[in-house]
């Protein structure tokens, strides 16, 4: 049996990063890299997506997508009838975006919806770079109708269908 593991998790980001960036990226600036972090441990109780800054003091010198998934989440969600993904209470019962099923189906949501926030934030970042917010300000919704879109898109392409 295959063991979907972090070495898995980590490939499948790269490779739906490389294919949203691609197939789907028509933004004036285009990001290159998104930074995937796993971290395995356990007090980390949430996964992340948004954005990092390099800073040279005060100084703005680049923004970049970025990942955080938290692998001990996976190991806390096991039910009678299995793993599964839990969303969030507004998009739960959602057809193509709501919660999922199984290991590496969990898994793959997870990461997409994480890209989905670091997509989200990039480009409402890109659209403010001129005058880039302090690392303390975070102007950006959880869960905005850009966010919706992009997950939506992420979900069918490589989590809901066999990929």
């Amino acid at each position: 049996m295959l063991v979907f593991d972090e070495n898995n998790a980590r490939k499948f980001a790269q490779d739906v990063w490389n294919r949203v960036h691609q197939d789907y990226l028509k933004w004036e600036t285009q990001p290159d890299e998104l930074l995937v972090n796993i971290s395995k441990d356990r007090r980390r109780t949430r996964h992340y997506g948004g954005i990092g800054i390099s800073m040279d003091g005060d100084n703005f010198l680049q923004m970049y997508p970025s990942i955080l998934i938290a692998w001990s989440c996976f190991d806390k969600i096991y039910h009678e009838d299995g793993y599964r993904f839990q969303e969030y209470p507004t998009i739960q019962d959602h057809a193509a975006i709501g919660s999922i099923q199984g290991y590496e189906r969990m898994i793959k949501a997870a990461i997409c919806h994480e890209i989905a926030h670091a997509l989200e934030e990039y480009h409402t970042a890109d659209l403010l770079v001129n005058s880039f917010p302090t690392r303390d300000h975070k102007p950006f919704k959880d869960h905005s109708a850009l966010w919706h879109t992009i997950y939506h898109t992420l979900r069918e392409r490589f989590v809901n269908v066999c990929y």
